[in-house]
């Protein structure tokens, strides 16, 4: 067996006096974790330049709290997000080197996070021309407010990651799962009228996946000769969705393309972890239940929120104003 090289050996004494572990040292330079431990117990006085071994309460932490909290919030964004990603983006923002060991002693616990397709607004001025023409005509019928139905849909990724305990098997610490749901939420102005959840293959939204169920809802509740107002979605999809409509006494009216804060229900959209984490999931299954669970939290209040809220940019709509948020 070849004998461990004196280049080898100072880099061990080197990364034991940072703070890195046996563990980590002998993975990082292969080799045997008997020899680290040897090397390491070989060291006495110090020599020239080199400071000898503190103890371990006394050595320098490499991550401070300021980048645990960091890379608590990259998770609870991004729970997909790699250690070699975190060690990557730790040594970016804080010029700091670390090994991917190091991090994953301070990656513990449950995370999930969503991902959805942000919607960016426009502002040409043939955009901001189709929302005052809008505006104008959503005064008149607020007139009516009874009658106002908000409907969207939207796909949703459910992310979930469970770091388990330490194994031999670094590829087997870490369990993921993910769900892809298209959730169809319906709102009036004092309450959620509609929520439909559905479990996808496919990370394309498509509303008419849920337009038949809302309807049926509708007839069931006796709610008749509404105006259905939705954003525009792809050609195909809107003419499937005015067909469909078309065989009612529901009046389909869109609202203007790129314009999501003018639909309530985007409101709630961007709301949904929030709402999840209300029921203090542990697991992957509690997270995916808890999504199908959101209507037993928005209630009157939340939706004349949400309501006030695009009542705002419909005055903005007026004034022509350039909207970018």
């Amino acid at each position: 067996m070849p004998k461990t090289s004196n280049e080898i050996k100072e880099l061990v004494r080197k990364a034991h006096f940072n703070g890195d572990s046996s563990e980590e040292i002998a993975e990082r330079y292969d080799v045997k974790l008997t020899t680290v431990r040897k090397i390491i117990g070989h060291i006495g006085v110090p020599r020239v330049g080199y400071r000898g071994v503190l103890k371990q309460s006394q050595r320098p932490k490499k991550i401070s709290p300021e980048m645990v909290a960091a890379i608590k919030q990259w998770l609870d964004e991004d729970c997909s997000i790699t250690l070699e990603d975190i060690v990557a983006k730790i040594g970016n923002q804080y010029n700091v080197s670390v090994h991917r060991d190091t991090v994953k002693r301070y990656v513990d616990g449950f995370y999930y996070s969503f991902n959805r397709v942000p919607i960016v607004p426009r502002n040409a001025p043939e955009d901001i021309e189709t929302r005052l023409q809008y505006a104008k005509m959503f005064e008149k019928m607020e007139e009516y407010s009874e009658k106002i139905i908000f409907i969207d849909e939207t796909h949703v990724q459910v992310f979930t990651r469970l770091n388990n305990p330490p194994s031999l098997d670094l590829r087997k610490s870490v369990t993921k799962r993910s769900k892809h749901f298209s959730i169809c939420a319906a709102m009036g102005i004092k309450s959620l009228i509609f929520y439909g959840i559905k479990d996808v293959d496919t990370s394309t939204s498509n509303i008419t996946h849920h337009a038949k169920d809302f309807i049926d809802h509708l007839a069931s509740n006796s709610i008749t000769n509404a105006w259905i107002l939705m954003g525009k979605a792809g050609v195909e999809q809107m003419e499937e969705v005015k067909k469909i409509f078309s065989e009612t006494d529901h009046e389909l009216l869109f609202i203007p393309p790129c314009a999501p804060y003018l639909n309530p229900i985007e409101s709630l959209f961007r709301q949904l972890k929030e709402y999840v984490k209300l029921f203090l999931p542990f697991d992957a299954d509690r997270v995916f239940n808890s999504v199908k669970r959101i209507p037993e939290l928005v209630d009157e209040n939340e939706c004349q929120k949400y309501y006030q809220n695009m009542k705002t940019y419909i005055q903005r709509c007026l004034a022509e104003e350039i909207i970018t948020e």
